[in-house]
Order: structure tokens, then C-alpha cells, then sequence
């Protein structure tokens, strides 16, 4: 598999878990009766986070791992990154979607995020000066 194959993969993965708590999303909306906004119901507020915060954090996470297979970076490092940013996405979807308290799944999922990207960040710096 090509470094470029394996951003594919996560891309891909990632867009289907976007798609999955969008969906979510719509689902308790319709059950909720609630057409726009939250209409102060505590589940559908964590709904529209949980998407949100996916919505906010993917799309430049993804950039970064097809930016470093078009930078010919090992397919290896494409795997790392992109399994750990999947990993962190489905802990910090199911950890904000069950509960408004801190969840071990959420801190998981913010820190496993926050770490994919500082070390793409590096990686990507390196790739462009070195």
C-alpha cells in the first residue's frame, strides 16, 4: 500500500465516522422534534457537539495526512497517524455522545487529537525544509 492508499484509507474512515454522528444528529432531531437548534434538550445538545467538534477538528487532520503522502512521508507514518487520529475521533464521539461530564473517552479523544496533530505538524515542517 502507498503512502497515498493509506491517507485514502483514513480519509475515507474518518469521513464515515463524520457521517455516522451527523446522521446521529438528524436522528434525535427528528425523534426530539427539534428543527433548529437544541431546543434545550441535553441530548440533543451533546448530538450537535459531537458532530461539531468532528466537524472542527478532521478536515485539517486529514489535509495533514494527505499533505504528507504527497510529500512522499513512508506509508508507515501514514498508518500511525492515521490510525491514532481514528482511534481518537470514535473515543471522543462516543465519550461526548453519552455523557456532559468529563468521560475517559473524551480526554483520550481531545489528547490523542491534539497529539496527531502536533506531530503531523513537526512531521510536515520537517518533510518541507529537510
Amino acid at each position: 500500500m502507498t503512502a497515498l492508499h493509506a491517507a485514502a484509507l483514513y480519509i475515507g474512515l474518518n469521513l464515515l465516522i463524520l457521517l455516522f454522528i451527523g446522521f446521529r444528529v438528524s436522528i434525535v432531531r427528528r425523534r426530539l422534534k427539534v428543527n433548529i437548534g437544541t431546543g434545550g434538550f441535553a441530548e440533543m445538545e451533546r448530538a450537535v457537539r459531537t458532530h461539531a467538534n468532528g466537524a472542527e477538528w478532521v478536515p485539517a487532520a486529514l489535509l495533514g495526512l494527505l499533505a504528507l503522502a504527497l510529500v512522499n512521508a513512508p506509508a508507515s507514518a501514514i498508518h500511525v497517524f492515521g490510525a491514532a487520529l481514528t482511534l481518537a475521533r470514535l473515543a471522543h464521539a462516543y465519550g461526548l455522545s453519552t455523557s456532559d461530564a468529563a468521560t475517559p473517552g473524551r480526554f483520550i479523544g481531545s489528547l490523542g487529537t491534539l497529539l496527531v496533530y502536533l506531530l503531523m505538524a513537526v512531521a510536515l515542517i520537517a518533510y518541507a525544509v529537510i
